[in-house]
C-alpha cells in the first residue's frame, strides 16, 4: 500500500518527484539513494515514487527521501499516474525525474495532467535491456513514442547521447550528458591499498600469489558471465593461480541456474564464489585483486566500475560502447565481448604481472577522479533541475505539452 502523502512545505528544500521501478537494487537505484542523501545540501528534497517497489525500499541508506509506494498493475495500467499525481501535488513537487521506460511513460502523463516539467534520465540503451528481443522492441518504441515530449533528456555517457539523438530523434539542444560520478576511496583507504600492492612484489608473489577476481553487479544475460566462467576455466586448465568471486543476485533465475550448471561442468566450484547480494560494495573491491566486466551490450555507464577505479583496482572490460568511454588513456584493458579465450588471455597477464596490476589500477584512479567524481556528477545534475526550473517558471518549457 502506498503510504500517505504528507502536505506541502510552505519553504525550504525544492521538493523533486522521481519516477524508478524500484524492484531492484543495483546502479541506477544506488545513484537515486546517493542522489537523495545530497539533495538537501542542494536546496532539493527527492519525493520517490516507486512503480514496481520491492528491493530498493529495503536497501536504500538515505533516509532523506520520502518514499511512496505505487505499484502499477502491468506496464500498460498509466492510471497510476492519478495516483502519483496525488501524491506530487500533496509533497508540491515542482520537477518529474525519471528513469525507466515504465516511469517515462507515468512522467509524461504527469506533465500533461498537472503540468510538472519532466527530466528522463538515460542509463542504458532500452534496444539492450534484456534477452528478450519482443520485450527490448516494445520498450524502445514506448520509449520513442514519449521521449521528444520531455523538457530534458539527461544521458550517463555521449555514446548514449548519439543513441538518443539517432534513434529518437531528440534535439541535440534538449540532450545533457552527465557522466556517472562515485566518491573517492578516502586517504587512509589509499595508503593501505598502496601498501597491499606493494607487499606481494617480492618473491612470494613469484612463487604463486592467489590473485582474487571480481565481477560486481545485477546479472543478467547481457552481462555475459558465461564467457567470464569459461575464461576462469581456461585459467585454471593453464596453471594459474585464482579465485572468482561472483558477487551479485541473478535478476532472471533461468539465468543462474545456468551459470551454476556450467561452473559444475567446469568443475570450478573450488574457484569460484557465489556470496549473491552485497550490501558494503567497498569490502568486496578491497578485497580483490583484479575487476572484470565481460558485459556483452547494454551498458550506459557502469557503477560497478567506476567504483573499482576509484580502489585502484586494474580492470578488464568489454570493448562496448559505456565501457569504452570510460576506460579511455590506458585506465584499463579492453578484450572483445563474448570471447572467453581472448578474456582468459587478459587475465593471465594482470595474475602473472603485479607491476601491471600496479600501473593499471593507478591510472584508473586518476581516471576516475579527473573525470567520474561523485560531487561534480551530482551538481551537475542538479544545475539542470534549476535551468529547468527557472525556464518553466518564465514560461519558456522546452517543449510543447500536446
Amino acid at each position: 500500500m502506498a503510504a500517505p502523502p504528507e502536505r506541502a512545505q510552505a519553504a525550504g528544500p525544492i521538493p523533486i518527484l522521481h519516477l524508478l521501478n524500484g524492484e531492484q537494487y543495483s546502479g541506477l537505484e544506488r545513484l537515486v539513494d546517493q542522489l537523495a542523501a545530497a539533495a538537501p545540501l542542494h536546496g532539493f528534497r527527492l519525493v520517490l515514487a516507486l512503480l514496481k517497489p520491492d528491493r530498493m525500499r529495503q536497501r536504500m541508506s538515505s533516509q532523506a527521501a520520502q518514499l511512496h509506494d505505487v505499484p502499477m498493475r502491468s506496464r500498460v495500467d498509466l492510471e497510476v499516474a492519478d495516483r502519483v499525481a496525488t501524491i506530487a501535488v500533496a509533497a508540491g513537487c515542482r520537477l518529474v525525474h525519471s528513469h525507466t521506460v515504465r516511469s517515462a511513460l507515468v512522467a509524461r502523463r504527469l506533465q500533461r495532467s498537472i503540468g510538472l516539467p519532466w527530466l528522463h534520465h538515460v542509463h542504458s540503451p532500452a534496444l539492450h535491456e534484456s534477452n528478450h528481443v519482443v520485450m527490448n522492441v516494445a520498450n524502445y518504441l514506448a520509449e520513442a513514442f514519449v521521449m521528444r515530449r520531455a523538457d530534458q533528456v539527461v544521458t550517463v555517457s555521449q555514446a548514449l547521447a548519439g543513441y538518443v539523438r539517432a534513434r529518437y530523434r531528440v534535439p541535440r539542444a534538449r540532450i545533457e550528458v552527465v557522466a556517472n560520478g562515485v566518491a573517492d576511496a578516502a586517504v587512509g583507504d589509499e595508503r593501505a591499498d598502496e601498501m597491499a600492492d606493494e607487499m606481494p612484489h617480492g618473491i612470494a608473489a613469484q612463487a604463486g600469489k592467489e590473485v582474487t577476481l571480481l565481477t560486481l553487479g545485477l546479472f543478467r544475460p547481457r552481462k555475459g558471465i558465461e564467457h567470464l566462467v569459461q575464461a576462469a576455466g581456461l585459467l585454471r586448465d593453464a596453471g594459474h593461480t585464482f579465485r572468482l568471486c561472483l558477487a551479485g543476485e541473478f535478476a532472471d533465475a533461468g539465468y543462474g541456474a545456468s551459470i551454476r550448471s556450467l561452473i559444475d561442468r567446469l568443475r570450478l566450484r573450488d574457484r569460484v564464489e557465489l556470496p549473491g547480494f552485497v550490501a558494503d560494495v567497498d569490502a568486496v573491491l578491497r578485497g580483490c585483486d583484479v575487476f572484470v566486466l565481460p558485459s556483452l551490450k547494454g551498458e550506459g555507464m557502469p557503477m560497478a566500475l567506476l567504483e573499482a577505479m576509484a580502489r585502484a583496482r586494474p580492470v578488464i572490460a568489454s570493448d562496448i560502447d559505456g565501457i569504452r568511454e570510460v576506460l579511455g588513456d590506458g585506465a584499463g584493458l579492453l578484450v572483445p565481448p563474448a570471447q572467453a579465450r581472448d578474456l582468459a588471455q587478459a587475465l593471465a597477464r594482470l595474475i602473472t604481472s603485479p607491476s601491471l596490476r600496479r600501473r593499471l589500477g593507478q591510472a584508473a584512479r586518476a581516471r576516475q577522479r579527473s573525470r567520474h567524481g561523485l560531487a561534480a556528477s551530482q551538481h551537475r545534475l542538479f544545475d539542470c533541475y534549476r535551468r529547468l526550473l527557472s525556464d518553466h517558471a518564465y514560461g519558456t518549457p522546452h517543449t510543447h505539452r500536446s
